[in-house]
């Protein structure tokens, strides 16, 4: 061990003396960096734990295996499937919603170590890991992209490869949170990715995965994943979600 790892260690350890660490949910004190206790990890709404038929596209609840969504009916999907890990109630939504625009970054690791505990067998169906890139705006702005964050805990745990350079967002759009139209929304996000040449190779024939913070109508991952099968031949293009709105 360096004098630099001791020296971080050292400091730490004081910053955690002074400043304990408390869970954001229930306030109880931690004695780890992490930022959500384990009693209310266990209390949040995992869709996992019900035994109802989603939609692999839109994530809505289907009557049997044989149903088929309306969605479908509507949409062009050029994605193979979506799961998502959590309903979007109240609670998600605050958390969230702290670690998109309060500045508290350390969650993602939470929800990434979350994730990759309840999705482990899935996410290593997959040779590469995505995340949905920002425009530069809010990047500045927010100071990170809470996705990528995960994306990269997730791929770093389980030895795959992290990709944040092959698909690069060039349409500075506004938040389609705002808009519940779908039409609209569509118009706001299209064309707003572009593929670079010379990361092809690394994406074809591949399994890739792409992590979303929330998916509401899929609009957003729809138009990336488009923007990678229309200009390279992969194997699968699946998306992993925080949460279902």
């Amino acid at each position: 061990m360096n004098a630099f790892s001791i020296y971080k260690i050292i400091l730490d350890n004081i910053i955690s003396f002074i400043f304990p660490n408390h869970c954001m949910l229930c306030g109880i004190l931690m004695q780890s960096k992490k930022i959500i206790c384990i009693e209310c990890i266990n209390k949040l709404p995992f869709k996992h734990k019900d035994k109802y038929i989603f939609c692999k596209y839109c994530g809505n609840l289907l009557v049997d295996d044989d149903a088929k969504c309306k969605c479908m009916s509507n949409n062009s999907y050029y994605f193979d499937e979506m799961k998502a890990a959590f309903y979007y109630d109240d609670v998600m939504k605050y958390i969230i919603h702290q670690m998109k625009f309060d500045g508290r970054y350390r969650i993602c690791f939470d929800i990434a170590n979350i994730i990759s505990f309840y999705y482990k067998d899935y996410i290593q169906e997959h040779d590469i890991i995505m995340s949905v890139p920002l425009n530069k705006i809010r990047i500045r702005d927010r100071g990170y992209n809470q996705s990528d964050i995960i994306a990269q805990v997730i791929a770093k745990k389980f030895i795959i490869n992290f990709d944040n350079k092959s698909i690069k967002r060039i349409k500075n759009t506004k938040q389609l949170s705002k808009s519940k139209d779908i039409v609209a929304r569509l118009d706001i996000i299209k064309d707003a990715f572009v593929i670079d040449k010379k990361y092809i190779n690394t994406l074809k024939n591949k399994n890739i995965l792409l992590i979303d913070d929330i998916f509401t109508t899929g609009t957003t991952v729809n138009e990336l994943s488009k923007t990678i099968s229309k200009n390279v031949n992969v194997n699968k293009i699946n998306i992993l979600a925080i949460a279902k709105a």
